[in-house]
């Protein structure tokens, strides 16, 4: 036997396994990094995409790329300075870097159903999506959105996706905005460019629960500057759901068209909280917020200056089933430094009140007042575009001052009111594309002052106003009554029943009054107009009854010295009454029953004693007793009141009282007549002016 050893059959050992194993996986590696830049293009074209890089450093941990450039159907991405770095193990891809990317796409058509299959996918990519992305600089034009321009960081913490950052920093510019997501703006606040900046906030105690608590700064630059500023947390709990805490919104703008009503030089600043989930949303300010216009033309005849709005409270809340039908609760102060109407005297105005309900249904009060003291409280009702009001004047107690004539350019001059109370309300109806319509009442109690040239006291009315399509005035008095008016003839009481007027607002006096009755008492007797209309800018004729008028009465007011008599009067005068005032055409006045009268003064008898002719008037006129007292009367234009008067009686000591016949003519300027009246008895200064002015001026 041979003492030879066996030989064995040689193994590899493992560690030369094992470096077999890596030296092909370098090799394969080796291999497909070589082949990587060739096949994947052509891989990639033959779906259509077109995948060009340059200057690529590919790393066991990562991939750096100087240029990459990527083009499928008319969409391209360029990209420079990529950095890509990855691990084997937990999330493959740790970071992704840009140094500049250019972006040129289309903004995808979805529906419901691809929306809801995008976030299944996008669900599905989350794990193979980086845990830091950072773009340095970024150019975008996306059809259907814009330009965007601006750099973006974002950081996830592990098991977060992407769209759910721990860390976001974002600066983004919009410019070419699309006109369909302007849509429904008006042109003056439409942006032009939009900077949207946020940043993570390091600390979310505000909201410990939201998954994202970012600062947000939103800049929108074009015909306004506008900025709004705050704290938006992101929720989602069984739905998504945010809120913008510490909101600050500031805009300005030189003009703003609103309803068809343009506003000059707009600014407003308002301090806000706001929420919004998939139900709806909603806002409430924080602090009182402005907002204020240097000039406001409600209509070609309504201009406000220097106007300011305050809102002491806000709160919006809408639903986005319903249309994002909007309920609205405020409280709000306005006021205008001018107010500019042809029927208002210019003077500021200040309105506070509140606004509640939808904006397709919203309630408004509104306590409005002037600089002159004038008073109005206002319930308002919008409905649609359907707006109807009731306005209440707060009693005006004139003997503090008439705010109204203050107010009115139209108040008639010669009319003033120290004394009484006035009050009233209306209904005011402003249908959509439809005229106004005004109606309501206006109550006088115990008015007195100045009316033209005479004192005026004890005026009480309620009148009922209605303003119809195209400015036509009714008015209607049942009942109007002045207790004292004194033109130098007091009259008492004078009561006009059922009294109406119309006519167009713009012509007041070519318009149309009526009556069914005008009474009142004067010289211890009463006078009377039956029914009647007349026009205002037309000749009238109407009948004024005279009965139990006191010939002493009459008398004691004539400024001749040794004047008396006793009789009672009655009469009825033909008026005549246009534009230039009140005429009398051959009136008729009569003694009821046999009277006296007596002219005891030496200028009578001087004239008879140096007239023969008048020496028989004068001692027959001494003591007069009459059976006969009958007078034709005129009054005309020219202020001549002309009297025809017949007297038959005697005097018992003048030739034994035989009868005397007596036809006298007498002629007198009634308005200096009745000047010479009043001035004799201390009326006010401004009725004296007024008398001497009238006198001037005839």
């Amino acid at each position: 036997m041979s003492n030879t050893p066996p030989v064995r059959a040689t193994r590899p050992s493992r560690a030369g396994t094992l470096l077999r194993l890596l030296l092909l996986l370098a090799l394969l590696v080796t291999a497909l990094l070589a082949w990587l830049p060739v096949l994947l293009p052509q891989v990639l074209q033959q779906q259509g995409i077109s995948l060009h890089w340059q200057g690529a450093r590919w790393g066991l941990h990562g991939l750096e790329l100087r240029q990459l450039q990527l083009e499928h159907e008319g969409q391209s991405l360029q990209a420079s300075d990529v950095q890509l770095d990855w691990r084997w193990a937990g999330y493959p891809l740790q970071s992704l870097s840009i140094g500049e990317l250019k972006l040129a796409a289309v903004l995808p058509k979805q529906n419901d159903t691809t929306a809801t299959d995008g976030d299944n996918g996008l669900a599905a990519l989350a794990p193979w999506l980086p845990q830091q992305l950072s773009i340095d600089s970024l150019e975008a034009d996306i059809a259907g959105v814009g330009r965007i321009g601006g750099s973006l960081r974002v950081q996830t913490d592990a098991g977060r996706p992407l769209w759910q950052p721990a860390r976001l920093e974002l600066d983004f510019e919009l410019t070419r905005l699309n006109p369909q997501w302007l849509d429904g703006i008006p042109p003056e606040l439409q942006p032009e460019q939009l900077r949207i900046r946020t940043l993570t906030r390091p600390d979310s105690e505000s909201a410990p629960d939201a998954l994202q608590s970012l600062s947000l700064d939103i800049h929108s630059l074009g015909r306004s500057q506008a900025q709004l500023s705050g704290i938006l947390n992101l929720h989602h709990d069984s739905g998504w759901r945010g809120t913008l805490e510490q909101a600050r919104l500031h805009l300005e703008l030189p003009r703003l068209e609103l309803a068809g009503v343009p506003l000059e030089h707009l600014q407003t600043q308002l301090h806000f909280t706001a929420t919004a989930d998939e139900r709806g949303f909603g806002l409430q300010l924080s602090q009182p917020a402005t907002l204020t216009v240097n000039q406001l033309d409600a209509d070609p005849q309504t201009r406000l200056q220097q106007v300011s709005l305050t809102l002491a409270r806000l709160q919006l809340d809408g639903e986005w089933q319903t249309g994002g039908n909007i309920s609205l609760e405020a409280d709000y102060h306005a006021a205008a430094g001018q107010l500019q109407h042809p029927l208002l005297r210019a003077q500021g105005w200040n309105a506070t009140g509140t606004l509640s309900g939808h904006l397709s249904d919203l309630q408004a009060t509104a306590a409005v007042s002037n600089a002159d003291g004038l008073q109005l409280n206002s319930n308002w009702l919008l409905q649609g575009n359907d707006l109807g009001g009731q306005v209440t004047l707060t009693d005006v107690f004139l003997r503090a001052g008439n705010p109204l004539q203050k107010t009115l350019p139209d108040w008639p001059a010669l009319v003033e009111f120290d004394n009484g109370r006035l009050g009233g309300q209306a209904s005011i109806s402003l249908p959509a594309r439809k005229p106004l319509q005004v109606t309501g009442q206006l109550n006088g109690n115990g008015l007195g002052g100045i009316v033209n040239r005479s004192e005026m006291g004890g005026l009480d009315f309620t009148a009922f106003f209605r303003l119809d399509q195209g400015g036509q005035l009714r008015l209607d008095m049942p009942r109007l009554v002045v207790g004292e008016l004194d033109p130098g003839v007091p009259v008492r009481q004078l009561t006009v029943l059922d009294g109406s007027y119309s006519g167009h607002l713009d012509h007041l006096l070519q318009g149309s009054a009526s009556w069914s009755s005008i009474r009142g008492s004067l010289l211890g007797g009463e006078f009377s107009v039956k029914a009647n209309r007349i026009r205002l800018d037309a000749d009238n004729r109407l009948q004024l009854q005279l009965a139990g008028i006191q010939l002493q009465d009459a008398l004691a007011l004539y400024p001749t010295e040794g004047l008396y008599g006793q009789a009672t009067i009655d009469g009825s005068l033909p008026l005549l009454i246009n534009s230039q005032g009140v005429f009398v055409e051959q009136g008729q006045l009569q003694a009821r029953q046999p009277g006296t009268l007596r002219f005891q003064s030496e200028q009578i008898r001087s004239l008879g004693r140096a007239n023969p002719g008048m020496q028989l008037v004068a001692e027959a006129l001494d003591d007069f007793h009459f059976n006969v007292l009958s007078s034709k009367l005129d009054y005309e234009p020219s202020g001549k009141l002309l009297f025809n008067v017949r007297l038959e009686g005697k005097n018992p000591a003048v030739e034994q009282g035989r009868p005397i016949h007596l036809n006298l003519n007498l002629e007198e300027d009634l308005p200096a007549l009745l000047a010479s009246i009043q001035l004799s008895n201390h009326v006010s200064e401004t009725i004296q002016e007024r008398i001497r002015q009238r006198l001037q001026n005839r």
